[in-house]
């Protein structure tokens, strides 16, 4: 959601125009998670509309970048709220759905985003704000699973190290 707020926001901001927060419309109410009073239909298009005012201020106050309009946005309350129950989940079952697809996998992932997927098959989710842990994530149809395996990359050392691999089954 961060790198699609931000694209939009570069292509729509005018130099000159003041992004501040208070000024933008509903930026203010979302922020503190009303999402509901600001006529949004769900968290989600909330939470979307959100990142992309944030983004146009971050565009405004220097360098724009996804890291930039994340610390931003995670400090808001429509963040939490959109993260809570997803965090709070107890089961797996609970964050992967057949209509939102993977939602919330393991640490250090919050925030990342999904690869197109490889000719293999998988896809990989970079490990948020870090550009050397990664996740491949393999779905195996025929066994209806998901399969997660973390890779790690040394650079001081210049090698990729696999972990313990996760196994999903619905």
């Amino acid at each position: 959601m961060i790198a699609t707020g931000l694209a939009r926001a570069k292509e729509d901001f005018e130099p000159g125009k003041n992004y501040a927060p208070p000024l933008q419309k509903n930026l203010v109410q979302l922020s503190r998670g009303n999402w509901k009073e600001t006529g949004f239909d769900s968290l989600k298009d909330g939470l979307q509309e959100m990142i992309y005012m944030l983004s146009l201020f971050v565009i405004q106050t220097g360098e724009a970048t996804p890291e930039r309009v994340f610390d931003q946005v995670s400090s808001t309350r429509l963040f939490e709220a959109f993260w809570s129950p997803i965090l709070a989940a107890e089961e797996y079952d609970d964050l992967i759905s057949e209509e939102k697809g993977v939602v919330y996998l393991v640490g250090g992932g919050l925030g990342a985003e999904l690869s197109a997927a490889t000719p293999d098959g998988s896809w990989w989710m970079g490990e948020a704000k870090s550009e050397h842990h990664y996740r491949r994530l393999v779905v195996d149809s025929a066994r209806n699973e998901l399969r997660v395996e973390p890779v790690f990359y040394y650079p001081e050392e210049g090698r990729w190290e696999e972990s313990d691999a996760i196994t999903i089954r619905k």
